[in-house]
Formats: structure tokens, C-alpha cells, sequence
């Protein structure tokens, strides 16, 4: 399953806190972080990607992200893979894909799980 994410720096976020002195609800204001790290590493480990935007540039940006992703969508293949020494020992194990032709790249899982 691939994961695509888009983390959207900069959008206001409300909390909801107590005031220790009175115990009555307060709202403050706050505006998002976005850690770039994590939506990175579920993509990779999927094979999908993650893009970070701007709350100011939000509306231009997402349709370029989507745009993105429907193209990547309606171009990807399929490819099986059988190991030459079945295990069935319930381990993740890595995969690499080689291009022979440096001008593309592939994006794809990293380990698959041997059950």
C-alpha cells in the first residue's frame, strides 16, 4: 500500500486548556509544526512520498501535489518478486530495485514480510 502525505506548515490550531488558578476552559491559539521527518519515512517505507505546504500557499500547491499524485498513480507497474530460497520465517527482508538505465528511477518498498 503506498502512503502519499501532505503536511500543511503554518495553518491555525486551536487548543483546549484549563486554567490551573480558576479550572475554567480556555482556548489558545496556535499554528501547526509539521514533522517532515515522519510523513518522509512512511512514504519511503510504502514507496509513496510526502510534500510539505505552506498554509499561505495552500490552495495552488495542493492541486500541484494531487496533480503529482494522479500522474504517479496512472503510471506505476507491478512487479512480483518469488525469493529463489522460501523461508516463511515470519522476518521482514529487504529489497533493492536496480535501473539499468540510470535516467529513471523507481521508487518501491523496501522489505516485505516473509509469513
Amino acid at each position: 500500500m503506498l502512503v502519499y502525505s501532505v503536511g500543511i506548515k503554518g495553518a491555525p490550531g486551536f487548543d483546549l486548556e484549563t486554567d490551573p488558578l480558576s479550572g475554567n476552559a480556555r482556548t489558545t491559539r496556535n499554528f501547526t509544526t509539521v514533522d517532515m521527518k515522519v510523513l518522509n519515512q512512511f512514504g519511503e517505507a510504502s514507496g509513496g512520498r510526502a510534500w510539505e505546504i505552506s498554509e499561505a500557499v495552500f490552495g495552488k500547491k495542493m492541486d500541484e501535489v494531487l496533480d503529482t499524485i494522479a500522474a504517479e498513480l496512472r503510471g506505476q507497474y507491478s512487479i512480483g518478486y518469488y525469493p529463489s530460497h522460501p523461508v516463511k520465517d515470519g522476518k521482514w527482508h529487504r529489497v533493492r530495485i536496480r535501473m539499468k538505465n540510470p535516467d529513471y528511477s523507481a521508487r518501491a518498498r523496501k522489505e516485505y514480510l516473509d509469513k
